[in-house]
């Protein structure tokens, strides 16, 4: 089966997790970029790149990987801002890699991007 998804918020979190429980299931989620708070607007504005936070969030609600989801939601404080890990590494991936960063992601969950 497969599956499209176009939603924002929360909302968006509960419902692929609630999707990933189907067996032989393909999501695939739309993801708007344009978060401008917290970690993900500071990355935003300091570097220039777009919203990774919502992102983010998507791949981490259809992993199963468990180690990934655990480390990807730790924060850490970093110049006054209370950073998510998983955007940290996130940004990482674009600086090295540009437009080839979603690549390179799948290498650590190959299940994320079939």
């Amino acid at each position: 089966m497969k599956t499209v998804t176009i939603i924002g918020g929360s909302g968006a979190r509960n419902t692929l997790k609630a999707l990933r429980k189907i067996k032989n299931i393909k999501i695939n989620n739309i993801v708007t970029m344009f978060d401008s708070g917290g970690s993900t607007g500071y990355l935003r504005k300091k570097f220039g790149i777009y919203a990774l936070g919502d992102l983010r969030d998507r791949i981490l609600a259809v992993s199963e990987n468990e180690a990934l989801r655990d480390i990807s939601s730790q924060r850490i404080e970093m110049e006054g801002i209370n950073h998510n890990v998983g955007n940290l590494l996130l940004y990482s991936l674009v600086k090295e890699y540009d437009k080839d960063y979603l690549k390179i992601a799948k290498g650590i969950d190959p299940k994320l991007f079939p």
